[in-house]
């Protein structure tokens, strides 16, 4: 077998548990997009432009309760309406700040995407029958997506461009 065709098959090889799913993987980026596109440049009156904050004595009172949770609050009070938000967020008592569900609709979309990365690890467990194989690849794709959160919060616990914390809105003080 010549060499192109020998490095080709272990191309394949490699990347054979994401060729399997390749479409889900389309369609799942896709809802990240979504989501990166809406919470980012959704325009929310009385907001800046991507805020993520809590709203309320937040910046200085800068921004009022309209302005709790950015975009994802937005869609919540819009589609939800207040009466069917969350009431008492962790923010509410250290900013003053108005009902708002961390898990609300926008969040739905990572939570998809969160089950998704459980489904390729079932692939990965079908595709690679040995216990080595299997842990190199899941290693792998620790580090990818590791790597991937670094970056998007600058490898800073609460700054960055997308804070990695779950609460995003604790006393600093």
């Amino acid at each position: 077998m010549p060499v192109y065709d020998r490095l080709q098959n272990k191309f394949k090889a490699i990347l054979q548990d994401v060729q399997i799913i390749w479409v889900s993987w389309v369609l799942v980026l896709l809802l990240i997009l979504i989501h990166c596109l809406l919470t980012f440049f959704l325009p929310v009156m009385g907001c800046p432009t991507g805020y993520l904050g809590p709203g309320g004595l937040h910046v200085g009172s800068s921004y009022a309760s309209k302005c709790v949770g950015g975009a994802a609050g937005f869609i919540d009070r819009t589609v939800l309406k207040i009466s069917h938000i969350y009431q008492n967020p962790t923010s509410k008592g250290t900013y003053n700040s108005g009902p708002f569900d961390p898990e609300g609709i926008l969040g739905t979309l990572t939570s998809i995407f969160q089950v998704w990365l459980g489904i390729q690890t079932g692939v990965t467990m079908l595709v690679y029958p040995r216990n080595s194989s299997r842990l190199k690849r899941w290693g792998a794709w620790a580090l990818i997506t590791g790597l991937a959160g670094g970056i998007l919060c600058s490898f800073k616990l609460t700054d960055g461009w997308i804070p990695i914390n779950k609460n995003l809105w604790y006393d600093r003080g």
